[in-house]
């Protein structure tokens, strides 16, 4: 991270907040497919900490995911997945269908923070269960 400080925080400014990745726009897209091309840290690390910074909009990328899609990315490496899971995951996130059961986990997470669910975290959630 510190090697590449700049070009992440570069990034990073130029990502919108509080745009969901199923709401995100062509442009908006473009920008987050730019992320492998960042270099640094491992990948499936940058984007668990972009995640905290953009909770709606930057999936974290692990295993499980990675799994669940490759029969749609043909990849195994989170990087070179990257641009087919985002496409796929917005496709996914989309879904009437399943919008409306993630809609179900939209709740508060605990009674002191109130802090509610994007639909990402909560297919995240439901993705790293799957694969337990």
């Amino acid at each position: 991270f510190t090697n590449r400080a700049s070009e992440i925080s570069e990034w990073l400014r130029a990502a919108p907040v509080g745009v969901p990745l199923h709401e995100a726009t062509d442009d908006h897209l473009a920008h987050l497919r730019l992320l492998p091309g960042l270099g640094g840290p491992q990948f499936s690390l940058l984007t668990k900490v972009l995640h905290r910074k953009r909770p709606a909009l930057v999936p974290m990328i692990d295993r499980p995911l990675i799994d669940r899609y490759r029969p749609i990315t043909g990849e195994r490496s989170a990087a070179a997945a990257w641009g087919p899971l985002v496409d796929a995951l917005v496709a996914d996130l989309s879904n009437e269908l399943n919008a409306l059961l993630l809609s179900i986990f939209g709740v508060t997470v605990t009674a002191e923070t109130g802090v509610a669910l994007s639909r990402l975290r909560a297919f995240d959630i439901a993705v790293w269960m799957e694969g337990r």
